[in-house]
């Protein structure tokens, strides 16, 4: 063990492996100043490499690259029976990986700026909807496509499923408001929202808004809610006043408990009324 390691000391201190030596240790510290010097302090450095730059947010990490001289001083200096060729190709697969993962190491990122804005606007259709709300959500998608600037906006209608609304060309896309027949009892607001992420294109801030009257008989809304926010998607609610109906209830009955057969006795009725009107009590 010690012949040998004497024997690699010798072959280590000849001239000509000295000078290699020597050259692949300045090799390094140039490849080093170099990377330095294009960082130059900067906590991240955009790279123009593509028509969308790239930022690397931890440059410092190209510094790897510097090792990359050794890998052939180690195929100069190597024992070994491959030939040259062979001992090359290892050594320049090796300063490949070196270099893929010093670049990885950078964490080379995209980022963009942009103000234009998608929003989806989720209609509920359910029965307990009334015809009024209804056009009145046509009115204030009407509204919503008129300011919509360079920005996207799309339909879903649900009720105990939800649906992309995709009007014939020509019409505008509030025309897409309409009933799900035979499958209006229900209202799952959740499974609106879910089928709505899909729908945003790239590029675009996402926005969210849920026209309702907030009776949902499936799904849960609030849970959705807060994966939303998860998601960086902003939810608006809207409603719209229901149509006044004439309604009347009797909320109870109340009697004495104790009652005489033969006497006569007080009966308190309490009533509910929508509006002030007549009733008459049998």
């Amino acid at each position: 063990m010690a012949t040998s390691a004497r024997k690699i000391l010798r072959d280590l201190v000849r001239p000509r492996n000295l000078v290699w030596i020597l050259l692949t240790c300045a090799a390094a510290v140039g490849i080093y100043l170099a990377v330095s010097s294009w960082i130059d302090g900067r906590p991240t450095v955009p790279v123009d490499v593509t028509d969308r730059p790239i930022t690397l947010l931890d440059p410092d990490k190209l510094l790897l690259i510097a090792i990359v001289p050794f890998f052939y001083l180690l195929r100069r200096l190597s024992l070994t029976d491959l030939s040259v060729l062979q001992q090359s190709l290892q050594a320049t697969l090796r300063s490949l990986v070196v270099v893929a993962l010093a670049i990885a190491a950078a964490r080379p990122s995209r980022i963009t700026d942009t103000s234009k804005v998608s929003t989806i606007v989720l209609v509920d259709v359910s029965d307990s909807i009334s015809d009024k709300q209804l056009d009145a959500a046509r009115a204030y998608v009407d509204d919503i496509q008129k300011s919509l600037g360079d920005g996207n906006l799309q339909l879903v209608t649900f009720a105990e499923k939800p649906q992309v609304a995709r009007p014939a060309d020509g019409k505008k896309l509030s025309s897409g408001i309409e009933r799900h027949k035979g499958a209006g009892a229900g209202t799952d607001t959740q499974s609106a929202m879910q089928l709505a992420y899909g729908l945003y294109p790239d590029g675009y801030v996402p926005r969210m808004v849920i026209v309702s009257d907030g009776n949902q008989t499936q799904g849960d809304l609030a849970v959705e809610a807060y994966r939303a926010k998860e998601l960086g998607v902003r939810v608006s609610w809207r409603t719209f006043e229901a149509d006044k109906t004439a309604e009347v209830r009797v909320v109870g009955v109340t009697v004495p408990d104790d009652i005489k057969v033969g006497q006569p006795f007080e009966v308190t009725a309490e009533v509910w009324s929508t509006e002030a009107q007549t009733a008459t009590l049998v």
